[in-house]
This record gives C-alpha cells, sequence and structure tokens, in this order.
C-alpha cells in the first residue's frame, strides 16, 4: 500500500463580523448593532420568545405621570404629617369643683366645730388622646387657715374629648378661736351671716404620652353653714 500524500494545515483569520449560524445579523442592511443583544450585536433565532427592538427615543419608554405621582405621593405623606402632629399636639386640661353642700355638723369639745361638705371635681381632657390621672389632691382653708386635705391616688383614664367626675366628702375642722367663731356664726338667727367663704386648691397630676404634668386651680364658694336646729328662716 502506499503512503497518501499529507497536505499542511493553514489556519484561517476568524471574522468575528460574520454572525453564528441560525442567528439574526444586527449589522446587515446599514443597520447600528443591537445594545439590547446582550452585547454580541444579534438576536438568535432559536430563542422561542418574541423579541421587539424598540428605538431608545420611543414615546414608549418614557415614564408616564411621574409628575403626577411624585405630587400626589407628597400631598400625601403632608396630610398624612400634618394630622399626626394635630392629634399629637398637646391641648389643655382643665379642672371644675362644683360648689360644695353642706351634709354634716357637729361640735366636738367646747372649742372645735366639723363641718362635713361634698363636692364634685371634675377633669375636662381636651387632648384628641386619653391622658392618665395620677394622683389629686384637694386643700380647704379659710383666711389662710387650714381646714381640711384628701388627697387620692389611683391611676385613673380620662378618654379623648371627655370629662370624668369625682365625688368626694372633706371634713372641715375649725378649732379654737375659730370653732367659737363658728359655733355663733352658725346658730345665729341672722340668715344673712350663715355663709362660709372657703377656699379650695385642687391638684392635679396626669401623664400624656409620656410626659407628666400638674394642673393647679383655685376655687372660692360661700358654704351656708346651718347648725341642726336653727330655725328655719320666715
Amino acid at each position: 500500500m502506499g503512503r497518501g500524500i499529507s497536505r499542511p494545515v493553514v489556519a484561517r483569520p476568524v471574522d468575528y463580523n460574520i454572525p453564528p449560524e441560525n442567528s439574526l445579523d444586527s449589522t446587515r442592511g446599514g443597520r447600528s448593532l443591537c445594545p439590547t443583544c446582550n452585547g454580541i450585536g444579534y438576536v438568535s433565532t432559536q430563542n422561542t420568545e418574541l423579541t421587539a427592538l424598540i428605538p431608545y427615543k420611543d414615546e414608549r419608554l418614557k415614564p408616564r405621570r411621574t409628575k403626577l405621582y411624585v405630587m400626589l405621593t407628597v400631598t400625601v405623606s403632608a396630610i398624612l404629617s400634618g394630622l399626626l402632629l394635630f392629634l399629637l399636639l398637646p391641648r389643655s386640661v382643665s379642672v371644675k369643683l362644683t360648689k360644695p353642700s353642706l351634709i354634716g355638723y357637729s361640735e366636738v369639745g367646747n372649742d372645735s366645730v366639723i363641718v362635713d361638705v361634698n363636692f364634685t371635681l371634675s377633669i375636662i381632657n381636651d387632648n384628641f388622646l386619653p391622658i392618665t390621672v395620677g394622683s389629686v389632691e384637694i386643700t380647704a382653708s379659710e383666711t389662710a387657715v387650714h381646714l381640711g386635705r384628701i388627697c387620692n391616688i389611683s391611676d385613673a383614664s380620662i378618654s379623648m374629648r371627655s370629662t370624668k367626675e369625682f365625688v368626694y366628702v372633706m371634713s372641715l375642722k375649725f378649732r379654737g378661736e375659730q370653732g367659737l367663731s363658728m359655733r355663733k356664726l352658725c346658730a345665729g338667727e341672722d340668715w344673712t351671716n350663715h355663709k362660709l367663704n372657703i377656699v379650695f386648691q385642687e391638684y392635679v397630676q396626669y401623664t400624656f404620652l409620656t410626659s407628666s404634668e400638674k394642673l393647679e386651680n383655685d376655687s372660692y364658694y360661700l358654704l351656708n353653714c346651718i347648725k341642726p336646729g336653727t330655725p328655719a328662716p320666715p
């Protein structure tokens, strides 16, 4: 057998501008390279999905109503922030003491008189959030002389924009010369003098959100003092 003559293998340069088989070349026909074809410049025909080539300046690529969405977002955020600030803004909390009523009168010893009165303390919450009342203290005095004191410590919650009432009974104690004057005043026949000028001081400690506040108020009332058995006026 004769030997075949081998021919030398000549390397040919690879033309990278020629698209591979089964592909669509975007460089033909004077068209520019496809910038969205994963950088290879052509779209494979083996791809089962439809591919659309859209110009960069196409109107469909521009965002629509962007300014409207931005303005709407800013407006909604401003409304919610204003509403939250309106609700959280601290408002006034006030107290009101009703006129005391005499419910008891007693004489102790020769120069002491005890007068029992009851009244209602109203705490008014004008906030849009509830408050918690920690303590209530009420003192009574006449001509700078201390007569009685009530101190109540309780965590009572008051709802927003509402009023809560607390009913108290206080004993006013008159001693010494003041007690003797009270006996004459309450047992006298002149009904126009059966008046006691009492000053009530209210101290209310409450909590709003995380802030603790203290409220003070002074109330002035003329209290009728009528000793039991005193004849009624004509």
